[in-house]
């Protein structure tokens, strides 16, 4: 076999090699800039405690597969579809052949990224996962023609279904951005209405326990020629006018023996406090 095989094997190889080398070539500026430790002590990825990891993995799991095919709640259900019909597809009707020269390795490309999440006990961003979305469209096409074969439905059926169910799963994307940018614009001009409020008091210093609001309030007082220190964790030689506080959170305000004051401001995501202590 290996004979047989030798000029691919070596091509695997070569291109592993090469693409380990490309890899390493585009950290360098990073490596330079931030050191090795950025790469190999870095918080951001550093193991989650076990019982952390594992009571956490279902709800990454389904929401990672939801974002990656697009469909927020379904997307667990379809890749276990998928998965059951490709053990049907084995076991009833003498696929395995098949299978295992084709979708397993695709089904593997699917599924190995959690395999390597449960050994390093670190979540990847989900951003992270999109290049073995087409892997699993590859599968479910493949699943979709078996299924044709053994019904042994017309070409005109079979292209009516699949442009039907084309139609359909497109029709649900657009609703859902349609809806996701109607929500965002309405948080971004809630989050301008804070800014506003906050500007004509012209603050020194203010703390920000909303990561969001955190990022667009740095980018809002930059833009307008302001300087504000916008903080998420105290420091204690600082002064601090206001504090702006999740209304979905605010058990870092106990964490960090805040104390608050007054309400000044709200609107349907955060609250802005005068700050009496800290």
């Amino acid at each position: 076999m290996f004979k047989r095989d030798k000029n691919k094997i070596i091509a695997l190889i070569t291109s592993g090699v090469l693409v380990g080398l490309g890899c390493v070539a585009l950290y360098l500026p990073l490596i330079f800039i931030s050191g090795i430790e950025s790469l190999i002590n870095n918080k951001y990825v550093q193991p989650k405690a076990f019982t952390s990891f594992w009571s956490g993995f279902i709800y990454y799991f389904s929401y990672a597969e939801g974002l990656l095919f697009g469909l927020e709640r379904l997307g667990k259900f379809i890749i276990s579809g998928v998965l059951l019909l490709s053990v049907v597809r084995i076991i009833y009707f003498d696929r395995l052949k098949q299978f295992l020269k084709f979708e397993l390795p695709l089904l593997v490309m699917v599924l190995s990224p959690y395999l390597f999440m449960v050994i390093q006990r670190v979540y990847l961003p989900e951003r992270a996962l999109f290049y073995k979305s087409i892997y699993l469209y590859v599968v479910l096409s493949a699943l979709f023609l078996w299924l044709l074969d053994i019904t042994n439905v017309s070409k005109k059926f079979a292209l009516g279904l699949a442009g039907f169910g084309i139609i359909l799963y497109s029709s649900v994307q657009v609703y859902h951005v349609q809806k996701s940018l109607i929500s965002g614009l309405i948080e971004e001009e809630q989050r301008k209405e804070a800014f506003l409020w906050l500007k004509q008091y012209k603050p020194d210093n203010i703390i920000v326990l909303d990561p969001m609001y955190k990022l667009y309030l740095n980018h809002y007082f930059k833009i307008a020629n302001l300087n504000c220190g916008i903080y998420s964790v105290k420091i204690a030689e600082l002064e601090y006018d206001y504090i702006v506080l999740p209304k979905s959170n605010r058990s870092q305000v106990k964490e960090q023996n805040l104390v608050l004051g007054e309400e000044m401001y709200q609107n349907d995501f955060v609250k802005i406090y005068s700050l009496i202590g800290y």
